[in-house]
């Protein structure tokens, strides 16, 4: 028993100097990372990757096994990766490992980068670890927008729009239908990045629906929307562009002077209305890509107001479309709107009905 004894007293001794021993290593850290152990350098643990990406940004993960900077050396060349983005030092620790991420900001759209990321200064170490040259694309604009603007409609059950109306050269309306009745206020400019003007949307209808009335916008030109809610977060956005000042002030002009609106939206149907101050034909294009409406829809030229069926839809999915009305009476022009949302309801969900279509709106 004494020499158990004495075994179990000298693996304890043997332990704590073990233990001692660590923690003046920890205590000290070596001054170069030649002088740290293989167990306790930096390492990456698994494969960096891009969590998000958009037309002007990325952010992107990897874990390593110890606290470290996050840093991301990126470019359009895999041989230039003459740029840097970084976080706060150390990463996001768990019980597994420590996951760094950083997000890149002011992208091209459209383009093709590599990057590169970088834990070095680690954590009683002074190691370094750097992962492969990988690659990623950025979205288009419209791309972005697109995506983002689908995530916002889906969490604030804006059923349709916001359509874009009434386009002037210095005026625009927007009008949507929101199935929660958010109050909301339009933000807009001349520059997504810049959006200095805004407008107040007004309830109509059941209290669904909202429009606003934007002014003060730049002929021939681009302007940027994003509806706020009360607390100002982001509803959804979007894009349009204005009629040049000669085009709005000839009275020979062939145009859509209301709307379009969409009267009825059920599971597999929906109805567009719109008026043009000639007669002409009634095209609906659309499909469930903004950039491919490759499906159309008709009604007998010559109708006005212009009143369009759409059958055939998939049940609870978003939906665009653009309004056409050509041959114009005496003139032979064409006049098309902008491209709008909607969405089918669910199997089981009742169809929504908007306030009727006046040729006015």
């Amino acid at each position: 028993m004494k020499l158990l004894r004495n075994i179990a007293v000298a693996g304890l001794a043997a332990t704590l100097g073990s233990w001692a021993t660590a923690q003046a290593t920890q205590a000290t850290p070596p001054s170069t990372a030649s002088t740290a152990s293989q167990s306790q350098a930096v390492q990456l643990i698994g494969t960096p990757k891009v969590e998000a990406v958009d037309d002007n940004s990325a952010q992107v993960a990897w874990s390593t096994n110890v606290k470290s900077s996050s840093t991301v050396h990126y470019g359009t060349s895999a041989s230039s990766l003459n740029q840097t983005a970084q976080a706060a030092w150390g990463g996001d620790t768990n019980k597994w490992d420590t996951v760094h991420r950083v997000k890149i900001q002011g992208l091209q759209p459209n383009t093709t980068y590599y990057y590169q990321v970088d834990s070095a200064q680690a954590q009683g170490t002074g190691t370094e670890a750097k992962g492969q040259v990988m690659s990623f694309q950025t979205q288009t604009k419209d791309a972005a927008t697109n995506s983002w603007r689908d995530k916002q409609r889906d969490a604030a059950k804006i059923k349709v729009g916001p359509l874009v109306r009434n386009v002037k050269d210095t005026s625009a309306d927007l009008w949507w239908m929101d199935a929660d009745k958010t109050p909301a206020q339009v933000k807009y400019g001349n520059s997504p990045n810049a959006l200095s003007q805004t407008a107040s949307a007004s309830a109509t209808g059941n209290g669904q629906e909202f429009s606003a009335n934007l002014s003060g916008l730049q002929p021939n030109s681009t302007h940027y929307y994003e509806l706020v809610d009360a607390k100002g977060q982001s509803i959804t956005k979007g894009q349009f562009q204005t009629e040049s000042s000669d085009v709005a002030n000839n009275p020979n002009q062939f145009r859509i002077s209301g709307g379009p609106n969409v009267e009825y939206v059920g599971q597999d149907k929906a109805i567009v209305a719109w008026s043009t101050n000639r007669r002409g034909s009634s095209i609906v294009h659309y499909g469930t890509d903004p950039n491919n409406l490759t499906q159309t829809a008709q009604a007998p030229w010559g109708g006005n107001p212009h009143r369009v069926t759409i059958t055939g839809l998939k049940p609870n999915t978003d939906y665009f479309f653009v309004v056409e009305s050509s041959q114009a009476e005496g003139t032979g022009q064409a006049a098309k709107s902008q491209p709008a949302p909607f969405e089918t309801v669910a199997p089981g969900q009742q169809a929504m009905n908007p306030a009727p279509f006046r040729p006015n709106q």
